[in-house]
């Protein structure tokens, strides 16, 4: 981008698949609801963050254990839960857990058209660097 003269701009995935759920008219979220966005780690743990019913954050993004990621969904209210480790978060949660989760489908692909959008909106976009959510396997 730079070397062409086109801005770069950073985001991060989580944010982006939390606005595309909210943004969608077919998955409205209720005042009192929270979407929680789970991605897949490949290991013990999940990368997660947590936003309200207007796609604000109410939570940085982290990475979570199983029993964080429950309590933070009996936070306050009801959540809906949505990612790629969704169906890994369900097969590991208690039985009496699973029946109060709601989940949604997953969103398979970033929308383009929500991407352009996030880099409109004040908030979103930061400039491109790492985000790290946790230490490296191996250090030296």
């Amino acid at each position: 981008g730079l070397s062409i003269g086109c801005p770069v701009v950073g985001l991060v995935s989580l944010d982006v698949m939390a606005q595309q759920y909210i943004r969608d008219l077919s998955n409205p979220l209720n005042e009192n609801e929270t979407l929680t966005v789970l991605i897949e780690t490949k290991r013990q743990d999940y990368y997660t963050c947590q936003y309200n019913s207007k796609g604000q954050r109410i939570m940085e993004p982290q990475a979570l254990s199983l029993e964080s990621v429950i309590d933070i969904c009996f936070n306050d209210g009801q959540t809906i839960v949505i990612g790629d480790a969704v169906e890994r978060f369900m097969s590991e949660c208690p039985d009496d857990v699973k029946e109060q989760i709601k989940t949604s489908e997953l969103i398979e692909l970033l929308d383009p058209f929500t991407i352009a959008l996030l880099t409109k909106d004040d908030g979103f976009t930061s400039n491109p660097e790492p985000l790290y959510l946790r230490d490296a396997d191996v250090s030296v």
